[in-house]
């Protein structure tokens, strides 16, 4: 730089002597020089880069978004990104790195000299022009080319994505692919990463156009942080930054609406909770205790809300998706084991009271469907219910016990219109009382325990109401009355004798 300064004030110097003393084709040849020693130092102070002592974890500010709007196609989200990078980044993407480079570095050189050579008149309105057009493409043109040459790897990356969604799936696209790009245009790190990110992020932001979650979406965005080799860190930081854009755009949003489990503004917020949670805790490519702890405690802390507030959200989310594994494992019941559902429940984060409560509802509403309208249970019902209970992970015992909830009232019942029945019945139709209960009871599977005990409960309680009655009336010396429950009493013993 010094020897740049020395040469030029020398320059200048003899530039004014010849300016007045030497002729035309001496001052041109000095106007040259001077040029020459000006593109030098311009070059000195050319952007640089490298330079540059940190990068920041949004290298540009997302662009606001409308919430439900309607979710477009991943071509369409990966082709926002491209066309929001600008037309030099997609130039330079299709040109390659060299070209960017060299245009970028050489943006200042270039400008002064052609101005220098291109101003009218002297030496002196040379060395001018010179230092203002390197001057206007170093604050002008120069830092428009080093974006676009950093954003060119972006759009390169999104361009791949976009292109592979326009054939039929963009996760075919490899984290090899991009780490290629990636080393391809040599950025500093910490640019590289904070611009994988703004790719996450932006497409983590039309996920959120639509205020339902869907499982695609969930495989999705797994499946691009794997592509773009992010980090707990990056996830954390592209998840927080949508949070404050969510806040953004409903933080007017009144109470009553946000506190409406029905509207969308409610669900938008569960949803990017629960895809928060996800992304920490049950995808494969979530991270440790500790980064779920304070990744998604940012999250939640943008809309005010405690641990408990988010977990009930997400299992309110959760639970649909389950209820549909566990219908699609009674479909196919044949084909799936326990540990597909284990798979299921960590992906979707449901807790273990929630299996339980689910797995005795769907085991229970299983029993109900076998015995149908006939009330009994055949050995195809009892061996499907056997494979059921062993998928649900259900111990015998509680399987039992959730059979005999279901059938044991249904003979109860039997067994309380049988001894009424046996009261009025004839010979004939008291022979065929018991042979009805006791098919019944192998119809349900009953073990004969289990039917005495029936019996005996079901006798007391029909027993119950005539000598609660007979009772009350001897205690009020009502003895019209005490005989006739006596009477009744005797025509229940009668039933239950011929049962």
């Amino acid at each position: 730089a010094r020897l740049g300064c020395l040469g030029l004030a020398k320059t200048c110097a003899s530039t004014w002597s010849i300016r007045f003393s030497g002729s035309y084709s001496e001052r041109a040849k000095m106007r040259c020089a001077t040029a020459a020693l000006l593109v030098g130092a311009a070059t000195t102070f050319a952007p640089r880069p490298r330079g540059l002592a940190t990068a920041p974890r949004r290298a540009a500010r997302i662009a606001p978004t409308k919430m439900f709007g309607g979710a477009p196609a991943a071509s369409d989200a990966f082709g926002k990104i491209v066309s929001a990078d600008g037309p030099i980044a997609d130039l330079f993407a299709k040109t390659g790195p060299g070209p960017a480079v060299a245009a970028s570095r050489s943006a200042v050189a270039v400008s002064a000299a052609v101005a220098g050579a291109l101003a009218p008149g002297g030496a002196l309105v040379g060395v001018a022009g010179a230092v203002v057009g390197g001057g206007l493409a170093r604050f002008g043109v120069a830092p428009a080319l080093v974006e676009g040459r950093f954003k060119a790897m972006q759009a390169k990356v999104a361009g791949m994505l976009r292109d592979a969604a326009t054939a039929g799936d963009w996760t075919t696209v490899s984290s090899e692919a991009v780490k290629a790009v990636v080393d391809e245009y040599g950025l500093p790190p910490d640019y590289s990463t904070a611009l994988l990110c703004q790719i996450y992020t932006k497409y983590l932001l039309e996920v959120m156009r639509l205020p339902d979650v869907k499982t695609a979406e969930m495989n999705d965005l797994a499946a691009l942080r794997g592509i773009l080799g992010m980090n707990e860190e990056a996830t954390g930081n592209a998840h927080y930054d949508v949070a404050v854009e969510v806040y953004r755009e409903l933080q007017w949003t009144g109470d009553d609406v946000l506190n409406d489990p029905e509207s969308p503004e409610h669900r938008t917020i569960s949803k990017l909770l629960f895809l928060s949670d996800r992304a920490f805790a049950g995808d494969g490519v979530g991270g440790s205790d500790e980064a779920y702890g304070y990744e998604v405690g940012r999250v939640r802390a943008v809309f005010q809300m405690s641990r408990g507030a988010l977990d009930d959200r997400c299992s309110d989310i959760a639970a649909p998706f389950y209820e549909r594994a566990l219908a699609g494992t009674l479909e196919k019941l044949g084909s799936v084991d326990s540990g597909m559902l284990a798979r299921a429940r960590a992906k979707l984060g449901v807790a273990d009271d929630a299996k339980a409560r689910m797995h005795a509802r769907c085991f229970g509403d299983e029993v109900d469907a076998a015995l149908g309208n006939d009330a009994a249970l055949s050995d195809a019902d009892q061996a499907r219910l056997d494979a059921l209970a062993d998928v649900l992970e259900l111990e015998k015992s509680d399987a039992a016990e959730a059979i005999a909830a279901k059938t044991v009232p249904i003979y109860v019942d039997a067994t309380n219109k049988a001894v009424q029945e046996g009261i009025t019945a004839d010979a004939d139709a008291q022979k065929a009382l018991g042979a009805e209960l006791d098919r019944l009871r192998q119809a349900l599977r009953l073990e004969d325990a289990t039917a005495a005990s029936v019996f005996k409960d079901a006798v007391a309680q029909t027993l119950r109401a005539p000598y609660a009655a007979a009772t009350s009336a001897l205690k009020l010396q009502n003895t019209p009355g005490a005989l006739a429950s006596l009477e009744r009493l005797m025509d229940v013993r009668k039933g239950v004798d011929v049962v």
